[in-house]
This record gives C-alpha cells, structure tokens and sequence, in this order.
C-alpha cells in the first residue's frame, strides 16, 4: 500500500507536468502573441493625442479585448501594464518617458495567474500551487509628423486646381457657387501635404492627431471635426438629408455624404485631378461607417476622417492609396465655402515602420 501510495504521488507528479504544464505553455503562447499585437499597434497611435492622452492605450485595449488568452480576452491594465519610452536599438535599453515628442517605443507587461478560480489547472491545485504566466513586448516605431492648418473655407472639389476653377453645386445662384483664388466668390484649396515629406508610399498608413478647432457653415451651429451628424449632406444638397446629388462628381473628384463641418481628405497625384473621371462616391451617413477602424480610401475618393478617432478613442488608420502623392485637408460643406469661419489645427502621423523590438 505504501508503494502504491509513493507511486500515485509520482503518477500525478507526471500528470501535472504533462497536461498543466502543456496548459501553462499554450496560455503563454497566447498571451505573448497578444501582448505582441497590442504593443504594434499601440505604438502605431502612441504620437496621436487627445486631451494630452496618447492614443497607445486605446489602441492596446482594442487589441486585448478581441484577443483570446486561455478563452476570454487577455487581461490588461492601463495604469500599470503599458509605458511609453525611448528605445535605444544599439544597447538595447528601454527607458520610461512621458515626453511624447522623444518617445520611440510602447512597452506592454502582462501577466496571468495559472491555478486559480479563472484559469483553472487539471493537478495542481491539487498541491495547491498556481503558476505565473506573464510576457512582455516592446514595439518601436519610426515615422514623419506634418502639422498644418484647415482653413473652414478649404474646398476639397477645388484640390489640385488652379486658380480661377469653379467647383459647381447644380445651382443657379453664382453667389452659390465658389471659385479658388481669385473673384467675389471665393473659397480655397483645401490644405495640403506632400506625402514625400512624410516618406510614405502607397500602402502606408497615417493617421491624425487629436484634432483641435471648429468650423461653421454660415449661419450654422459651430461643431468639432466630427461635425453635426444629423446634418448629412453631399456637395450640391438642396437640403440635408439629401443624397440627390451623391453620385455627381466635380472636377474629376468623386462627391460624399457626410455630416456638414466634419474634416474631410482627398488624394491626389501630380496630374490635374480633372483629367480623368471620378471614382465612385462614399456614404459615411451611419455612425458604424464613419467608426472605422481603417480606411483605404481610392485616388481622388473624397472620404471623412473626423477628429481621427473611433469611438472608443482607438486611432483610425488611412491608408495611402496607389499613385498618391499630395494629401489634401478640408472641411465639409454642401456649397459657398466662401462664407465659412474658423478651421482645425491638426498633425499628420506618417508610419513608415513598426518593429517588435524586444520580445520575452
């Protein structure tokens, strides 16, 4: 009996090391992997800010909360699991800053308990023993910043045009219709940014910093760069909530419905945008369109940006479409951009590269 007894022991002793141990392992793969993830795409919205709050975090909580860790979404504190920092490849040392104009890097730290009520093992609870699981990750980040200004009388049918165009809205009133440049109606180009001073390239993605400013229509209520959302309107709108005119395209750049004084972007190449027809239109008019997480908008495809956040503060990615090389800013209206007041200040983020740096 004694030897029966010894050897039982010896029997669990194996069947823990053999089934907990195999548990513990896959668990461990999985939390790194996720761990991984988030610290990558942390470190894609670290540089973008909202009320001096770096985009890092919602981006890592987004990734934690649709992971898988042992069957339920990985366990991630905020205040204690994820630093910002600077990472020095050549001695390989992370060091903690909170100064987001040096910061290079995210570091995430992130652990389980094993044997417990929520990660239940098969043996050892038995010996009443738990095991700590844990990983940590630090992704780096290398990338071009462009700060500029949206005046609200940015046009964005008037990109790449000269001065003198006209950006028509199907209206009889001249007053109605806005000209770039030069006349009694006028409005403007929308700003612009070189995509070969940020160093990106097709399939590169930027984002936008938490935007700041407002704009007004005329005669409208004054609205963040989401804009007034139960005001739909597309260029040339007799009213809004009308999507008559969504498929007319001016100036060989496709029109949109989109909330009135929300920012709106445009690609451009080199070429004279109105040398080749318009690509289709898009309809941001539901809260799930303009929540996206990433937007891979086409050549001359008017699309909504916002304030450059979804909903739970995770930072959207636009990516860089084939041909593109102007990047132009603007604010939306259904026509006379001319009598609009005010603007929003705001930042490009270029990502030319993420890189896990440190994996354990």
């Amino acid at each position: 009996m004694l030897y029966t007894v010894v050897a039982l022991v010896a029997l669990l002793g194996m069947a823990s090391l053999a089934v907990d141990w195999a548990h513990v392992q896959l668990v461990k793969s999985q939390l790194q992997g996720a761990t991984d993830s988030a610290a990558r795409y942390a470190a894609a919205g670290m540089r973008s800010t909202m009320n001096n709050q770096s985009g890092a975090t919602a981006n890592a909580q987004a990734v934690f909360l649709e992971s898988n860790v042992d069957g339920t979404s990985a366990p991630f504190n905020s205040a204690t699991d994820l630093s910002l920092g600077i990472w020095n490849p050549t001695t390989r040392v992370f060091v903690v800053t909170t100064d987001l104009s040096v910061a290079n890097a995210v570091r995430l730290r992130t652990k389980i308990t094993m044997g417990d009520s929520a990660h239940p093992l098969l043996f050892l609870p038995i010996f009443n023993k738990t095991i700590l699981v844990h990983a940590e990750s630090i992704a780096m980040i290398t990338g071009q910043d462009s700060s500029t200004f949206v005046s609200a009388k940015g046009n964005p049918w008037l990109a790449g045009m000269p001065s003198g165009t006209v950006s028509t809205n199907f209206r009889s009133n001249a007053s109605e219709h806005d000209s770039a440049g030069s006349g009694p109606n006028v409005a403007s180009s929308p700003a612009s940014i070189s995509l070969a001073s940020l160093n990106v390239t097709p399939g590169a993605a930027i984002n936008f910093d938490g935007v700041t400013g407002s704009t007004d229509y005329g005669g409208g209520t004054t609205g963040n760069a989401d804009g007034d959302s139960s005001k739909m309107i597309t260029l040339g709108s007799n009213s809004f909530g009308d999507a008559t005119y969504l498929s007319w395209s001016v100036n060989g750049m496709s029109n949109v419905y989109a909330p009135i004084n929300s920012m709106m972007i445009v690609f451009l190449s080199d070429d004279a945008p109105n040398l080749t027809s318009a690509p289709a239109p898009l309809n941001f008019s539901t809260a799930a369109s303009r929540d996206y997480t990433s937007l891979s908008p086409l050549l001359k495809q008017v699309a909504y940006v916002g304030d450059g956040r979804r909903s739970n503060g995770e930072i959207q990615q636009i990516i860089v479409p084939a041909g593109a090389t102007r990047l132009f800013i603007a604010n939306m209206d259904g026509w006379q951009y001319n009598n609009n007041t005010g603007g929003f200040n705001l930042t490009v983020h270029a990502t030319n590269n993420i890189s896990s740096v440190y994996m354990k």
